[in-house]
C-alpha cells in the first residue's frame, strides 16, 4: 500500500509539473500573439502616417516587447516612424538600436542609410545600402537607394 501511495504522489507531482509547463507554454503563445498584435498595430499606424500614435504605442508597450524578445522589431518600427515624421536623427538612433539587437537585417541597414542620406552623410549611406544589398540582393528598393546615394557621392 505504501508503494502505491508513493507512486500516486509521484504521478500527481509529475502531472502537476506537466500542467505548469503547459500553462507556461500557453502563456508564451498568448504573449507571442499579444506581441504580434502590438507590432502589427504599430506597423499599420506608421504606414498610415500616424507616427505619434505609433511611437506612443511603442512607448506604452516597451517593457512587454523587450521581455518577449521583440526589441529589434520595436526599434526598427521606431526608426521607420521617426523617418516618416522627418526626425532623421531619432530615426538614425533607432536604426542603430535595431542593428545592435540584430546585426544582419537588411531593412534596418536600408532605413539607416536613408536616415544618413537625409542627414547629409552620403558615404555612410552608401556603406549601409551596400550592406543591405549584400543581405537582400533582390530588393529593388535597396538597388534604387544605393544608386541614388552613389550618384550623390560622385557629385
Amino acid at each position: 500500500m505504501n508503494n502505491l501511495k508513493t507512486i500516486l504522489v509521484i504521478l500527481v507531482s509529475v502531472l502537476g509539473l506537466t500542467v505548469v509547463a503547459n500553462s507556461t507554454a500557453g502563456q508564451r503563445v498568448a504573449m507571442s500573439y499579444q506581441v504580434q498584435q502590438i507590432l502589427s498595430e504599430v506597423d499599420r499606424a506608421v504606414t498610415a502616417g500616424r507616427t505619434n500614435d505609433a511611437l506612443s504605442m511603442l512607448a506604452k508597450h516597451e517593457r512587454t516587447l523587450y521581455r518577449a524578445g521583440a526589441g529589434a522589431e520595436a526599434a526598427s518600427l521606431s526608426c521607420r516612424a521617426h523617418f516618416v515624421a522627418s526626425d532623421y536623427a531619432a530615426a538614425l538612433a533607432a536604426c542603430d538600436s535595431a542593428l545592435d539587437k540584430r546585426s544582419n537585417h537588411w531593412s534596418d541597414f536600408n532605413n539607416r542609410g536613408a536616415a544618413k542620406m537625409q542627414l547629409g552623410d552620403v558615404s555612410g549611406a552608401v556603406s549601409d545600402f551596400r550592406k543591405a544589398r549584400q543581405l537582400e540582393p533582390g530588393s529593388a528598393l535597396v538597388r534604387r537607394n544605393l544608386g541614388n546615394a552613389e550618384r550623390a557621392l560622385a557629385q
